[in-house]
């Protein structure tokens, strides 16, 4: 990321090396490449076998597509044999997030281009701006739709839906939490151990 920049996309930058011995230019490989999971982990793929990439074929159908969610579950799915990508320790931990982060953006990225086929157009993008005092930064907006977990939209229902359930059965009268330690007889006797 360039010092002042607002934000960039995630690449790696290789310099590949030429034929005849000298260096080639720089190439830039974005988090959508086949080859950016296993050069940037270099551990948990040591042959350096594919990651995920958009072009990656479901088996036995031609026209789906793997999407990121669905190649990451399997990715981290338990089964029997090794699997070194959940024998990671801390680098699992920082894989997750960087899966966690590419389904995200993979989400993010189908809203954004496909606003046609959402109907943003029934969302009055103008009005909203007007409301919340954004009446000079009104252009081209993106909207997420109430399906987007975190969204202002998604927020709002979840508020709904807790205001309707208030005034259906009353204000609520206790506040139940939980809490669980690993190391309590009971949690350690229902754990099934691998």
């Amino acid at each position: 990321m360039i010092p002042g920049q607002a934000s960039a996309p995630r690449s790696i930058v290789v310099q590949p090396r030429a034929t005849d011995g000298t260096g080639a230019g720089l190439q830039l490989i974005p988090e959508t490449h086949r080859s950016w999971d296993p050069l940037h982990y270099v551990l948990m793929f040591p042959y350096g076998t594919d990651g995920f990439h958009l072009d990656s074929q479901k088996q036995g159908t031609n026209d789906k597509s793997v999407s990121a969610m669905e190649y990451y579950c399997y990715r981290f799915m338990q089964r029997d044999g090794l699997n070194v990508v959940l024998r990671g320790c801390h680098l699992f931990q920082q894989y997750v997030v960087d899966a966690c982060a590419k389904i995200e953006q993979q989400r993010l990225d189908f809203i954004r281009f496909n606003q046609s086929n959402l109907r943003s157009d029934i969302y009055s993008g103008v009005a909203d701006a007007v409301l919340a005092n954004d009446g000079d930064r009104a252009g081209r907006r993106i909207v997420l739709p109430a399906s987007f977990t975190g969204g202002s939209r998604y927020m709002h229902r979840l508020f709904q839906d807790a205001m309707a359930i208030v005034r259906r059965y009353g204000k609520p009268h206790l506040f139940v939490t939980f809490t669980c330690n690993v190391q309590w007889a009971v949690a350690r006797d229902s754990v099934v151990t691998v």
